[in-house]
């Protein structure tokens, strides 16, 4: 369909990455359509959250074996590193902290801890530090706001790179972090919309497309008229030589005529002078 040449962008998203719940975001599957898939990738912007581009910190890894350990030794289960729900239990962990860190802060800044209006405020419009996660940021409205990457696969072999960030509290600007990898000749970032528009309705397109049909269509078939008539004047012409090798003996009826009314002519002078001189050979021959 010729749409991976840098003119169109494809965009996909990542809440985090978990190949067992999720899928696998990557172009690499061990197939043969592995390398077509990779030249298509290079179109492709994932949005995703700035904690699945660089690895847990080393409190967050720790606190995942401590998971671990726990569910073999008091629930009998063991689950693989491709199913470690790392990120869901630590956000379930992070919710407990950042609330003892508001009632601790209350309770140091003289607040009634028994107010719930009071303590769901001290929870909006703010950033909460911490070792397991640094960006834990609550919005105006109570929900998390997490800070979003634009990233891309790059490199051989391929990874998914950063490019653009932004911010939890500042959601109308892109930080730049580094130059985008475009391996096409169309600038960056492609225009709005394709070169000859949506729905190829652009006018400098269509004449480019007539131009093609007349290249692709009727240029051949004048050819192959003008192949058809050469091959029948061609034939025509064989075959009129042919006829007159099998009879050159046969004189056609107009030359037949001319011929017979030249001798009938020859005939006719050829009598007259007979008789013109007819008289004076009999003198010679009494004379004699």
């Amino acid at each position: 369909m010729n749409m991976t040449d840098g003119q169109y962008v494809y965009v996909a998203f990542e809440a985090f990455p978990m190949p067992a719940a999720y899928g696998n975001l990557n172009w690499q599957y061990g197939d043969r359509d592995d390398e077509a898939a990779r030249l298509a990738f290079r179109s492709l912007i994932v949005i995703q959250p700035s904690s699945s581009s660089h690895p847990p910190s080393r409190e967050a890894r720790e606190l995942g074996v401590q998971f671990q350990k726990r569910s073999a030794s008091q629930y009998n289960y063991s689950y693989p590193l491709s199913r470690q729900p790392l990120s869901s239990m630590l956000a379930f962990y992070l919710s407990v902290i950042i609330f003892a860190q508001i009632l601790n802060d209350s309770l140091s800044d003289g607040l009634d801890v028994h107010n719930g209006r009071m303590l769901a405020n001290q929870f909006l419009d703010r950033h909460f530090d911490g070792d397991l996660d640094p960006d834990v940021y609550i919005g105006a409205a109570g929900n998390r706001i997490p800070e979003i990457v634009l990233s891309q696969f790059t490199g051989i072999p391929t990874c998914l790179t950063p490019f653009r960030k932004q911010f939890a509290n500042n959601t109308n600007r892109l930080a730049r972090m580094s130059d985008p990898d475009w391996p096409f000749s169309t600038p960056w970032p492609p225009p709005d919309e394709p070169h000859c528009g949506y729905r190829n309705e652009k006018v400098i397109c269509k004449r480019q497309q007539d131009k093609d049909i007349a290249l692709n269509y009727v240029i051949p078939i004048a050819c192959v008229v003008l192949l058809i008539v050469v091959s029948l004047v061609y034939g025509h012409i064989i075959r009129s030589r042919k006829r007159l090798s099998y009879s050159w003996w046969f004189i056609e009826p107009s030359a037949l005529v001319e011929m017979t009314r030249r001798l009938a002519s020859q005939a006719y002078r050829h009598s007259n002078l007979h008789m013109e001189s007819g008289p004076d050979v009999k003198r010679d021959a009494l004379s004699r």
